[in-house]
C-alpha cells in the first residue's frame, strides 16, 4: 500500500505565475498533489471545492488569505514571495524560492 502525499492548492490572484510555480515545484520536485488557483479568476464554488479537497491552502502573499472561508482557515499557510514581478511561473529566482521553502517542508515530513 502506497501512502499519499498531502493534497496542496497554491493561489495567488491570477493563478497564472506564483500559484503555478509552487504547484510546479511540488508536484514535478517533490511528488506532491498539488492544484493552482485564483481568488480573483476562480468562482467560489470552485474555490470552495478546491478549499475542502486540499490538505493545505498555500496563499502566496498574506491578505490573499482573506479570500479564503473560516472553516478552511486551518488549512492556510503563506509563502509570500511579493506581487508578481515575475511574469513567468519558470522564472529562475521565484523557482530557486519556492524550492529552497519546500526542501523546509519535506525535511520536516510535510508539517508545514
Amino acid at each position: 500500500m502506497t501512502t499519499r502525499g498531502s493534497r496542496f492548492l497554491t493561489m495567488c490572484e491570477g493563478g497564472n505565475v506564483r500559484s503555478v510555480a509552487l504547484a510546479f515545484v511540488l508536484k514535478d520536485n517533490y511528488g506532491q498533489d498539488a492544484i493552482a488557483c485564483s481568488w480573483r479568476s476562480n468562482t467560489r464554488e470552485t474555490r470552495n471545492m478546491l478549499y475542502a479537497w486540499a490538505d493545505y491552502i498555500v496563499v502566496m502573499q498574506p491578505h490573499f488569505a482573506e479570500h479564503v472561508p473560516g472553516e478552511f482557515a486551518p488549512k492556510v499557510r503563506c509563502v509570500d514571495v511579493g506581487p508578481d514581478s515575475y511574469g513567468t511561473p519558470m522564472h529562475g529566482d521565484l523557482l530557486a524560492e519556492l524550492n529552497k521553502v519546500v526542501r523546509g517542508w519535506r525535511d520536516r515530513g510535510w508539517k508545514i
